[in-house]
């Protein structure tokens, strides 16, 4: 892991989207090496989520199902669309880049975490 990464821990703010958000507030993530998930878990002082109206979902499973399909199939399209030759291996891949998958509904500090939901679409 680059440094870079490592550093990102100790910063006083960190700003990141959600892959998905459940209409109760859990906050669905996925990453393929955790450096983006630790830091909303532990590390930074303050982290800010900005997340377009279109990754809130009804509920928790549909969350899920957001970032595991939605979500983790356009990441891998971003970074390797060459190499794929099929649907089946765009979702294989896209399994596969689902390796950390967190889910949150509470700092254990007080405000640490706050979330921005924006009234149109961002990301995906």
């Amino acid at each position: 892991m680059d440094i870079i990464e490592h550093q990102a821990l100790n910063c006083d703010y960190f700003f990141m989207s959600a892959n998905a958000i459940s209409a109760s507030g859990e906050l669905m993530n996925i990453d393929g090496i955790g450096n983006r998930v630790a830091a909303l878990i532990y590390g930074p002082k303050n982290v800010i989520v900005i997340a377009g109206i279109n990754k809130v979902e009804q509920n928790l499973d549909l969350a899920i199902l957001r970032a595991k399909t939605k979500a983790a199939s356009l990441i891998v399209l971003r970074f390797s669309k060459n190499e794929i030759s099929s649907f089946e291996e765009l979702l294989n891949k896209a399994q596969s880049a689902c390796s950390q998958l967190v889910i949150t509904n509470m700092s254990t500090f007080k405000d640490r975490i706050k979330v921005i939901i924006v009234g149109e679409s961002l990301g995906f």
